[in-house]
């Protein structure tokens, strides 16, 4: 993915659902989801990965930014593995290591696309994933 295109589009309604449960939320009415920093902190990323497959429109758009593991920096990996308990405690159950490329990957969207960019210092806190995913 060379660059992410956002396209406007009018906002015909707002709404805020919980991750992992929205129910609320009739299957196949939205356009569009928006995650940020959000499944670093969920219990369950596949559960809401499935939600929010199951409120899209075919064709609708993930937007997602989060924080994640380093994919290749064995220090970092380490450092994050050391530090997650703490952040866990301290920020809400926010957790430093997860991999969540992985999830999305297979969560079973027919296109998806993201980088991993970590030139932000320290990099064993700034790796960020962003992307798209399209159901």
């Amino acid at each position: 993915m060379s660059e992410l295109v956002l396209v406007y589009r009018q906002v015909t309604k707002f709404v805020v659902a919980g991750a992992e449960n929205m129910a609320d939320v009739a299957e196949g009415s939205v356009d569009a989801v928006v995650c940020t920093l959000v499944l670093c902190s969920v219990q369950n990323i596949d559960a809401v990965l499935g939600e929010v497959k199951r409120v899209l429109k075919p064709g609708g758009k993930f937007y997602y930014l989060e924080h994640v593991r380093h994919p290749t920096l064995e220090r970092a990996q380490y450092i994050q593995e050391l530090l997650n308990p703490v952040f866990n405690a301290l920020a809400d159950g926010c957790n430093l290591n997860r991999e969540t490329w992985k999830h999305v990957d297979s969560a079973g969207f027919a296109d998806v696309k993201y980088k991993i960019h970590g030139d932000i210092r320290p990099k064993f806190l700034t790796q960020i994933l962003y992307g798209t995913a399209t159901k």
